[in-house]
């Protein structure tokens, strides 16, 4: 006797199904298992065919179904040959499925799966239902055929047919099927002794196990139905809150939640979980419509009508954490913790809704409720709850840091709740009311310290729970002033309803603010950091932003924008195996962060300048837009008063001065060496060697990520333009005026050193040494002749004007050709006058390009009549 039949006996299998194992086995490519499946396909098409008839030994209708009084409880007998070779035959049907062979031949075979779920074996009916299950579309008719064998199993008195029926019915059924067997479902919840059972000692099937797949059916069911029509918006306020479409009521799971066993309460607490994170998911994506919804009114009610479960919801939770449930419940010495957090969710969530929220007039749920809207004994029970949760929870595992999260979670859905009960002024006692603020406060030290030790944790998973819970809690904060803004019951309109806003950022703050130094270390590049863990601080550090810490913030995310681009940081087990596509987006969401924060918590129009510039030289330069962020920090200068300082403390000149000079040392201007300047120039070259010190480093990062370290002068194609701007628009600011001496105490330029610094742009853009664009070589253009137009201080700057006039038209004259209609049109005006106008009167050239011209009213004659005083020819 060989070793394979042995094998073959101990295990039960038929020859055939043995052989196709074996070949399985030994096939060495992936053709050789499709053509396998295929003829093992094919052969059971054969088979299945010949086996119509009496005589064959695979469908044997006549020993195929059988009498279950004969079996045992939960047991069958042993199978005839033929229902084993049925079972066999489905078998091979899921595999040829799971491996993606065969597909004709497997959705013609599929109705001998439906037609083993009628079986009375419940081997080969559980073998029936999962095929079913993966063989069969959902929207397949073969679904009909499955009713009948459904309903006969869930009303047998073998608790694993029904098992078995429900499972099915939980994962398969569509919703007009539902329809069929709801009843039947239902029936099983309220089971009679007289059916054959015991029934349990609070109603229902006598089998837990039956009982909590009933309630996880009709969770079912509720969801295909129920949830489907809320979401789509389809009669939502006109359903009954206690009854959906599908025939379940709420009753049936609140029923639930008093069972004895908790494997039934859990379930039923699954199905009030779902329930009310759905309906706050609608209420929140319809309500910030800023328009009203009957979709938002339906969930609304639905939420509020379910606010006297807290009571039931806390009791549970309280005989959670004291360990009342078998210790089968346990996960690593934590009580039920998955459990609780679906409690603390729910209780936190309710709560809040009844609270912040009030449903429309007329809606009877709200209206029996209204004496109860500003109780505080409910809400102080919940505060109570939550702060025995979170001590009970830390005990140092990860199960327990998780419920402290969602502890977190609750305390920052609840703080709004606080603010209404403060602005409302409910009619309680004041010690009551004491208690409440005592208890919130004492819950709030408690999630502080548990953030803080999260944040000092050396894990990056725990590091990562602590950033997590601040930016929920700094989203709420975001969520509340939305809806509340546009909610009629809680519009601040006095004083005192401003002071209860100044006290909600309070606490808030309290929470999130003490934290920002640990935030800013978690963007390090060392073993505690991952890239998850970057990403969300980064979130958090732009939500955590104000006037008093925007600087900081900005110039920490700013070095770690130039280390995640440059490379500089130390690289780990987590950043070898980030995504370079993912860390790339990272880089450019951080950029576009930045540039928001420096435009909303800009401290001074210097420090906004300079961080602009900052970030233009770190970020990749399809950030910084040359339509919007250019423009703004343009109009910036042009709004500003000459005479305003750029900053506190600034000793010499204003904003626009200071930009000017700031502008020509970036864009390469030439500056006398120290050794070889006194008085003024000395002073002009320590202000260059002031503004290089500032931006040496960003200055290096730029040349080495984009020219390869070649030239550290080079900046962005923005910033030229900027600086053409500038140069052009204010470099009268630096000239030296008639009468001003050599004092040591200012410092001034040349108009031929400005006019330098721009013609040198305009060689290295010739000589492809400085790729600039058509668009950015027009602004040069008129930054030129702003410069040239300046009018000359005495008779000999008069006569050296002449000289750069021809200078600049011998620089502008091979551009007059170029293929860029603008640049082209641009630089032929530019010759003509310089060279033919202004020869004839150097006035025209002052007159037709003032300085300081930009804010100039224009009159501006549609008719061109003008053109009438022009001679003929």
């Amino acid at each position: 006797m060989s070793k394979y039949y042995k094998i073959e006996t101990q295990q039960g299998h038929s020859k055939s199904f043995f052989s196709y194992i074996k070949k399985l086995s030994e096939v060495s490519s992936k053709q050789e298992e499709a053509a396998l499946i295929e003829a093992n396909l094919s052969a059971l098409k054969d088979e299945f065919k010949s086996g119509t008839s009496e005589s064959s030994p695979l469908f044997d209708s006549s020993r195929l179904y059988r009498d279950t009084s004969r079996d045992m409880e939960g047991g069958s007998a042993e199978m005839s040959s033929s229902e084993r070779h049925a079972k066999e035959a489905v078998v091979r049907l899921l595999h040829a499925e799971m491996t993606g062979g065969g597909q004709a031949l497997l959705s013609a075979l599929s109705i001998h799966a439906v037609n083993l779920i009628s079986s009375s074996y419940l081997l080969s009916k559980k073998t029936g239902y999962t095929a079913v299950r993966i063989l069969v579309n959902p929207a397949d008719a073969l679904y009909y055929l499955t009713v009948a064998s459904v309903q006969r199993d869930l009303r047998s008195d073998n608790y694993l047919e029904v098992a078995a029926a429900l499972d099915f019915v939980r994962q398969a059924l569509r919703p007009e099927l539902l329809d069929v067997v709801r009843e039947d479902v239902r029936q099983l919840l309220h089971y009679q002794a007289s059916r054959g059972g015991a029934g349990s000692a609070g109603g229902g099937h006598p089998r837990a196990m039956v009982r909590k797949k009933v309630i996880e059916a009709m969770h079912a069911v509720y969801a295909k139905v129920h949830f489907q029509a809320l979401a789509d918006m389809h009669a939502a306020a006109a359903s009954p809150l206690e009854e959906d479409a599908a025939g379940c009521t709420l009753q049936d799971f609140r029923q639930a939640l008093c069972d004895q066993d908790p494997a039934v309460m859990d379930a039923a607490l699954r199905f009030f979980a779902a329930y009310v994170s759905h309906h706050q998911s609608c209420f929140n994506a319809v309500y910030s419509a800023r328009s009203p919804s009957p979709a938002a009114d339906a969930a609304l009610r639905c939420l509020q009508a379910q606010v006297d479960l807290i009571p039931s919801f806390l009791n549970i939770l309280r005989q959670v954490i004291e360990r009342r449930l078998p210790n089968s419940y346990d996960y690593h010495h934590t009580p039920s913790p998955w459990m609780q957090m679906r409690l603390v969710a729910m209780v936190s969530t309710l709560a809040f809704f009844n609270y912040a929220y009030k449903a429309p007039a007329g809606s009877g749920a709200a209206q029996a409720r209204g004496v109860q809207d500003y109780n505080s004994s409910l809400l102080l029970q919940v505060v109570d709850m939550l702060r025995e949760t979170i001590q009970r929870a830390d005990n140092g595992m990860y199960v327990g840091f998780a419920i402290i999260c969602e502890v977190i979670f609750a305390t920052a859905r609840l703080l709004p709740v606080m603010l209404d009960y403060r602005l409302q002024q409910a009619s309680v006692s004041d010690n009551a009311e004491d208690a409440l603020h005592n208890s919130i406060d004492s819950l709030f030290v408690l999630c502080s310290e548990a953030v803080t030790k999260f944040l000092a944790s050396k894990s990056p998973n725990v590091r990562l729970s602590g950033i997590q819970a601040l930016c929920f809690l700094s989203q709420q904060q975001n969520l509340y002033f939305h809806y509340h803004n546009k909610a009629s019951t809680a519009a601040l309109e006095s004083d005192h309803d401003a002071a209860g806003a100044a006290y909600f950022q309070d606490n808030y703050r309290r929470l999130y603010v003490p934290h920002q130094m640990q935030v800013m270390e978690c963007l390090n590049d060392d073993v505690q950091s991952d890239f998850m863990t970057q990403k969300c601080a980064v979130t958090l550090l732009f939500s955590m932003s104000n006037a008093d810490n925007a600087k900081a913030i900005f110039s920490r995310l700013l070095l770690f924008i130039q280390q995640k681009r440059g490379g500089r940081g130390k690289t780990n087990k987590y950043a070898r195996n980030a995504d370079l596509l993912l860390l790339n987006r990272l880089v450019l969401q951080t950029a576009k962060g930045c540039l928001t924060l420096i435009k909303t918590f800009a401290q001074s129009p210097i420090w906004f300048v300079h961080a602009l510039n900052k970030l233009m030289l770190s970020v990749p330069q399809d950030v910084v837009s040359a339509d919007t962020d250019v423009q703004l920090l343009l109009k910036l200068l042009i709004e500003s008063d000459t005479e305003m300082p750029a900053h506190a403390g600034a000793k010499d000149g204003g904003l626009r001065r200071e930009c000017v000079f700031l502008y020509y040392v970036l864009c390469g201007g030439e500056v006398p060496t120290a050794t070889s300047s006194e008085g003024p120039d000395l002073l002009l070259c320590e202000e260059a060697r002031r503004v290089r010190r500032r931006y040496r480093e960003h200055l290096s990062f730029y040349a080495a990520n984009n020219h390869g370290g070649s030239s550290s002068t080079d900046v962005p194609e923005c910033m030229y333009r900027i600086g053409a701007w500038v140069l052009g628009e204010y470099g009268y600011l630096l000239l030296r005026p008639s009468g001003a001496g050599n004092s040591p105490a200012s410092f001034f330029l040349t108009k031929e050193r400005l006019l330098n610094c721009l013609m040198d742009m305009f060689e290295k853009s010739k000589s492809r040494a400085l790729l600039l664009s058509n668009e950015s070589q027009c602004w040069l253009v008129s930054a030129v002749l702003k410069v040239v137009a300046i009018p000359a201080a005495n008779g000999a700057a008069a006569a050296r004007d002449a000289e750069l006039r021809e200078e600049v038209a011998e620089l502008l004259e091979p551009f007059a050709r170029s293929r860029c209609v603008d640049l082209q049109q641009r630089c032929g005006e530019a010759v003509r006058l310089l060279r033919h106008t202004a020869a004839a009167d150097p006035s025209v050239v002052p007159h037709v390009l003032p300085a300081d011209g930009n804010c100039l009213l224009v009159a501006v004659d549609p008719a061109l009549r003008f053109l009438e005083a022009a001679e003929p020819g």
